[in-house]
């Protein structure tokens, strides 16, 4: 749905290096992003909040605290008592879906991130921004996310820049480390994107 143009015209140009080198290529239905969104985001705020509670942080530090994580620990307050329960429910069922991509296919292409790499500018916290996350947080976790919840090899290789020269990257992912490894090799075998530098600004 986010998905910037340039990111994914530089995916789409990767999977067509692959077909050159004759590898197949199959569709799948995944789960969306948004999908994920909240049920990933319950155990790891709860979790939070459990350890600066314990310690003693927070409430009591409160004033101290990051914008960025005081909201997160705010969102996990109020979350109802059954939250983590749910969470690992709805959790299992999306993983279980993603999973069901690997019955037809060795490997996935996915960008990296939905985004090219942010600026500094772009990073910055938008003040007007009430999500427990910040936006360019919540961006760069969005694909690698549930990947990593779905206990799968993955690995990231960069496959081409913006008109910006802004570094985009692609991740391969499988069930082993030897299918990932094996495919990013190969990409690697015929393409120059891995020997190349995004420019540096001049000022």
């Amino acid at each position: 749905g986010d998905m910037d143009p340039e990111v994914e015209a530089a995916v789409e140009g990767a999977i067509s290096v692959f077909e050159e080198a004759g590898s197949r290529r199959s569709t799948t239905e995944l789960p969306t992003l948004e999908e994920w969104d909240f049920p990933r985001a319950v155990p790891l705020m709860l979790q939070a909040l459990k350890v600066h509670t314990e310690a003693g942080w927070y409430p009591d530090s409160a004033d101290g605290y990051e914008t960025e994580t005081l909201l997160a620990l705010k969102f996990a307050e109020g979350l109802p008592s059954d939250a983590l329960e749910t969470a690992r429910s709805q959790l299992e069922g999306l993983k279980a879906r993603f999973l069901r991509a690997f019955e037809r296919a060795d490997v996935l292409v996915l960008p990296t991130t939905p985004a090219p790499a942010p600026t500094k500018a772009e990073a910055k916290w938008d003040p007007d921004d009430t999500a427990h996350r910040p936006f360019v947080t919540r961006t760069l976790t969005r694909i690698c996310g549930p990947v990593n919840h779905c206990e799968l090899a993955a690995a990231a290789i960069p496959c081409g820049f913006t008109t910006t020269g802004l570094p985009i990257g692609l991740q391969i992912i499988g069930r082993t480390e030897q299918a990932v490894l094996e495919a990013a090799l190969l990409y690697q075998s015929v393409t120059d994107w891995h020997t190349r530098r995004p420019p540096l600004p001049t000022s």
